[in-house]
């Protein structure tokens, strides 16, 4: 006598889950939804219906009205970004250096010579004069700039955060 072992395969799955057909229980058992308020008279169903509807409206209204912790937060990290920004901006950053001069009406050699002067007074610069000390324009630049950085980071991940949330549900 010669045995045989097969695999008769596994029941029917229905529904998005592997080993079930959905994630309410009246659907793994197979049967229908219970109804919620089966008991009630139609006028009671009508009642419930109306109180529901403006509980759902009540709280749309106050999620519009009051926004969560979240959306202040972004919109107050978005303002300090702005601010930042204006500040930066309101400070003056014109260039210190020297009007160009008309070089249409110079020869090549009073050309050469102005080159080779400004030249000379960079290097001069450069070698006897090291004075690298931050004005306060400096420092408050580069404090906006930092500023303006880390509010801009901060209010993008609260935007991702936020469209993550409104995403979830």
């Amino acid at each position: 006598m010669a045995y045989v072992i097969f695999h008769s395969g596994t029941p029917r799955h229905s529904g998005r889950f592997p080993w079930g057909s959905g994630k309410r229980p009246f659907q793994r058992l197979g049967g229908k939804a219970p109804k919620p308020h089966s008991g009630k008279s139609d006028d009671e169903m009508q009642s419930y219906i109306k109180r529901r509807n403006l509980e759902r409206q009540y709280d749309k209204m106050y999620r519009e009205a009051n926004p969560s912790k979240l959306e202040a937060a972004k919109e107050i990290a978005d303002k300090s970004y702005e601010t930042a920004n204006r500040i930066k901006n309101a400070i003056p950053q014109g260039n210190d250096s020297k009007s160009r001069m008309d070089l249409s009406s110079m020869t090549d050699k009073e050309l050469r010579d102005a080159i080779n002067r400004e030249n000379l007074e960079r290097q001069y610069n450069q070698m006897f004069n090291t004075d690298t000390t931050k004005t306060g324009k400096q420092y408050v630049t580069d404090a906006l700039n930092v500023i303006g950085t880390v509010t801009g980071v901060t209010s993008s991940a609260l935007g991702i955060a936020l469209i993550a949330k409104q995403l979830k549900g």
